[in-house]
């Protein structure tokens, strides 16, 4: 599972404060994109789990909220992928 643990290590440097809210919004979905493929034949519910959350209700709100607001969503969107809760 090398390409979802790449994504999964994104999401872990970004609640641990290593990465920053433009970082995370700009990169993350640059690099799903680009391992997707690999991604779903890794696990594909898992992968479409990581979109959802960390894409659609996560970096795709950026331009609709706050900073503040922001950082609390994609926490809540990190915290649900790396819990597996889908």
């Amino acid at each position: 599972m090398k390409n979802i643990n790449a994504i999964l290590e994104i999401a872990r440097d970004y609640l641990d404060g290593k990465i920053d809210n433009i970082s995370i919004a700009l990169d993350l979905p640059h690099e799903i994109e680009k391992r997707y493929t690999k991604m779903q034949k890794e696990d594909s519910e898992f992968a479409d789990m990581i979109y959802y959350y960390l894409i659609e209700q996560g970096t795709d709100k950026y331009y609709d909220v706050d900073s503040a607001e922001f950082k609390r969503i994609m926490t809540r969107a990190c915290e649900e992928v790396l819990d597996g809760v889908y």
